[in-house]
């Protein structure tokens, strides 16, 4: 028998630039995942703390999509524990030479990356060339006018700035940085739904349904 719950569930997400190239795929994804448990949802975009927030005191049902360095503070909310997708990480470079870099290469270089993705703070914590910036942008400026030997960012946005004219000479090349998985999450009010949850995305990756919905 179908779960059944007569209030629609608010699902929140942050208004991140970093995950937003993926964002509508995740929104069909998990629209999908509550339409066969016969719930319906509403999705509200706000700012990221805000958005854990709200999901972790009971004021929206879940976030969309997270990674598990949240459940560090956020104890209410139940991790929905199949991926929905991976962040993977690339490195920018202005050397022609290069066509991959190691984590062990980067440790003596000059590097650049986006403030607040855990796994790079904790990674190159002992680097004393890392420079942490706010914006993706930065990154590639660094690299551009040689402030850094290179950058660190998202697959899913490495190509974006790099077909301006401008940040034609970067180069985008492979990295052996951990993948870190994304996942939904859901309030611990709602924490009796997770098992059915996780049978609904294996059976929807079965279909080879996220395929065809994630870039």
């Amino acid at each position: 028998m179908p779960f059944s719950y007569c209030n629609e569930f608010l699902i929140s997400y942050p208004s991140d630039r970093s995950l937003r190239p993926g964002i509508s795929a995740y929104q069909k994804i998990i629209e999908e995942l509550y339409k066969r448990l016969n719930i319906k949802i509403k999705l509200k975009n706000v700012h990221a703390t805000r958005s854990l927030i709200m999901s972790n005191s009971g004021k929206a049902d879940g976030e969309l999509i997270r990674t598990k360095i949240i459940e560090k503070k956020f104890k209410n909310l139940i991790r929905v524990n199949f991926p929905i997708d991976k962040i993977r990480f690339m490195a920018l470079s202005l050397n022609p030479q290069i066509n991959n870099v190691k984590v062990s290469e980067l440790m003596s270089k000059s590097i650049s990356f986006k403030r607040g993705f855990y796994i790079l703070e904790k990674i190159f914590k002992n680097n004393k060339k890392a420079n942490r910036v706010t914006k993706s942008e930065q990154i590639y400026r660094m690299v551009l006018n040689k402030r850094a030997d290179f950058g660190i960012v998202l697959t899913r946005t490495s190509e974006m700035p790099v077909m301006e004219p401008e940040y034609k000479k970067i180069r985008i090349i492979n990295t052996n940085i951990p993948d870190i998985n994304l996942y939904h999450y859901i309030n611990r009010k709602h924490k009796k739904l997770a098992p059915k949850m996780v049978q609904i995305l294996k059976k929807m990756k079965e279909e080879k349904l996220f395929k065809r919905i994630i870039p």
